[in-house]
């Protein structure tokens, strides 16, 4: 490819799309609304044939990032959830902290971030119980300016105690101390 070509390619890129330029110490705050899944295996109960629940619903979430430098933040999160299981309703709740890595360079900024933490889950025909999690996610932020963005997130999360979760959803991010 030419040199000619690469600039003809990545100019319109360039002019199109604003700088995002992150700074060490700018925070941000999400919050979205979740669809939301999970699967434990516990004790069986009357009315169950197996030991494994499976949960269908929506979590309210919560992010908060302090920006480490210009790719990497740290990171705090919180949920809780509202689902369906087979003997009727159940909850979570739950909070992770780790890490994100952004590459925060023009308008579309792709992250992964990585974390650790609880949840709980609860309900009808489900036990009570605090499952320790590791959290690994992807998402996309579309900058609207140096203090807003939209966009999605995905996250995994699994636990030694056969327990997985799964939600997906929009995120709304206010950023703010980036002077």
């Amino acid at each position: 490819m030419t040199a000619a070509r690469v600039v003809a390619t990545a100019l319109p890129l360039l002019l199109l799309s604003h700088i995002a330029a992150a700074a060490e110490g700018e925070k941000a705050l999400g919050l979205g609304v979740d669809f939301s899944t999970w699967n434990v295996v516990q004790d069986s109960h009357p009315g169950t044939d197996h030991d494994s629940i499976t949960a269908a619903g929506a979590a309210l979430a919560g992010d908060y990032e302090y920006g480490w430098n210009d790719t990497l933040w740290l990171r705090a999160s919180a949920s809780a959830g509202f689902y369906s299981v087979p003997l009727g309703s159940a909850y979570s709740g739950g909070a992770t902290v780790g890490i994100t890595y952004a590459l925060d360079v023009l308008r579309y900024v792709p992250l992964v971030h990585a974390g650790v933490g609880a949840l709980v889950v609860g309900g009808d025909g489900v036990d009570v119980e605090v499952k320790p999690v590791v959290e690994l996610g992807i998402g996309l932020a579309v900058l609207e300016g140096r203090t807003f963005s939209w966009g999605f997130v995905a996250h995994f999360e699994g636990a030694y105690s056969q327990a997985i979760f799964f939600t997906v959803g929009p995120r709304l991010t206010w950023r703010w101390g980036y002077f």
